[in-house]
């Protein structure tokens, strides 16, 4: 059973697949991504401000799974983890159209930059290797593409998790929702080349 490996790390890693996600995955990503921004985030953000954010948080989802570059992570055929990254800024969608763009920090100005989308834990499934197994996925799907660095913006319950992986923190992000609530995160990059260079 699923709730066996969540009490094992060791049982996790081991039942772990992470594969390329695809359109009957969306359902499942979207419910994951909603019970992990509830489980984590609303003590760094507020109920109200997690409430607004999730109907709004897989905006690109469709479109990373559509390019090939949005991942899944699954225990026993069900979904555990997710992420992707795209050329496309990190954005709400409102009113049908994507008519709020997250603020992000000076660094962003270069549009070849690739950003990370929705990358998501399941609360029952924190602290057992997986996240670190997928953000690895999706570092080595960006190095294989050519890329010397990458961008998130991050919720401020997520960024320590980052910050241990060599992202470094580059200012904070907003973004507004409905009701005049606002969106605040931190935006952070990695360089790959540097780590490349390093090991050479």
């Amino acid at each position: 059973m699923i709730h066996a490996h969540a009490q094992s790390p060791t049982l996790a890693l081991a039942g772990l697949r992470i594969r390329r996600a695809n359109a009957p995955d969306l359902k499942d990503i979207a419910r994951l991504q909603a019970a992990a921004l509830r489980g984590f985030a609303r003590r760094a953000h507020g109920a109200e401000v997690i409430d607004a954010l999730i109907p709004h948080i897989g905006a690109f989802d469709a479109e990373l799974v559509a390019d090939g570059t949005f991942f899944i992570a699954e225990i026993e055929g069900e979904a555990v983890a997710c992420g992707g990254w795209s050329l496309r800024r990190p954005s709400f969608m409102v009113g049908g159209t994507r008519s709020r763009e997250i603020n992000l920090p000076e660094i962003d100005d270069d549009p070849d930059v690739p950003h990370l989308h929705g990358v998501f834990v399941h609360p029952l499934f924190i602290r057992h290797g997986i996240g670190s197994a997928i953000l690895e996925r999706i570092d080595a799907d960006l190095r294989q593409q050519g890329f010397a660095r990458a961008r998130l913006a991050a919720t401020l319950s997520g960024e320590g998790f980052f910050a241990e992986r060599g992202w470094r923190r580059h200012g904070a992000v907003f973004g507004a929702l409905e009701g005049g609530l606002v969106f605040v995160g931190m935006g952070m990059e990695k360089r790959f080349a540097s780590e490349l260079k390093l090991a050479a």
